[in-house]
């Protein structure tokens, strides 16, 4: 089994060197690494250079966004599974890949893992995010503690959403009849606060575009949205 992680950055100097190490800490090494940098001008490129090695395809241009990024790196993908790993996550257990190894059987797997939501700076716990046992209509796995099969590798993220991509993009994964959903039932990755979709001046406008997404879907049971704010609500620590 090949992993394709998958990374986008843009003056990320702040986390990469914590981030990038616990990438290379992994036991299991059979990966690569595509990294799409939106032409960074801070220390960026010194500390992709420090780590990399012939596994990292690092590529350098102007992009749109975060979601244009990773539609590009999605583009370069040549393994079995992918992996989102966004620059300021940090991956906190180091046989994550061989755990994700023993249970991959086969290219339409989809492998969730819980996700610690901390705090930028102190890294202390803010929120367990825990996958569900079982897909719901509303309830998802964290997209940074999955790990996806190449045969979803064509499914790209709508770049008309600026915060709410993720759940569409997984969402349309998740209602593929194919797909065998498995859990790896561990914290895998710490996934520090701050990001988009989660700045308190953004979580408005992700409400809105959560449910433009549902609309478009004729998702009929939309009444059910609001559990999944409950739902996130109960994770907090």
């Amino acid at each position: 089994m090949k992993i394709s992680i998958i990374t986008s950055t843009f003056n990320s100097e702040k986390y990469l060197e914590e981030n990038l190490k616990a990438l290379y800490e992994q036991d299991y090494k059979n990966y690569e690494h595509i990294i799409y940098d939106n032409c960074s001008t801070d220390k960026t490129h010194e500390i992709i250079e420090k780590f990399k090695d012939d596994r990292t395809r690092l590529f350098i241009e102007k992009d749109e966004g975060i979601f244009f990024a990773l539609n590009k790196c999605l583009k370069k993908v040549t393994g079995d599974i992918i992996f989102l790993y966004c620059s300021d996550d940090q991956i906190i257990d180091k046989n994550l890949f061989s755990k994700v190894k023993k249970i991959y059987n086969s290219n339409k797997d989809i492998i969730a893992s819980n996700v610690n939501i901390v705090d930028q700076d102190s890294f202390k716990t803010k929120r367990l995010w825990l996958s569900p046992k079982k897909i719901g209509k509303i309830y998802l796995p964290a997209h940074t503690g999955l790990f996806i099969g190449s045969f979803y590798k064509d499914y790209f993220f709508d770049e008309n959403y600026r915060i709410a991509s993720d759940f569409k993009y997984l969402r349309r994964i998740f209602r593929n009849e194919n797909i065998n959903y498995k859990i790896l039932d561990i914290t895998s990755v710490a996934q520090r606060d701050g990001g988009n979709s989660t700045k308190i001046k953004n979580q408005f406008k992700k409400i809105i575009e959560d449910l433009k997404i549902l609309n478009e879907e004729k998702f009929i049971n939309i009444f059910l949205y609001p559990l999944k704010i409950i739902y996130k609500i109960k994770q907090y620590i």
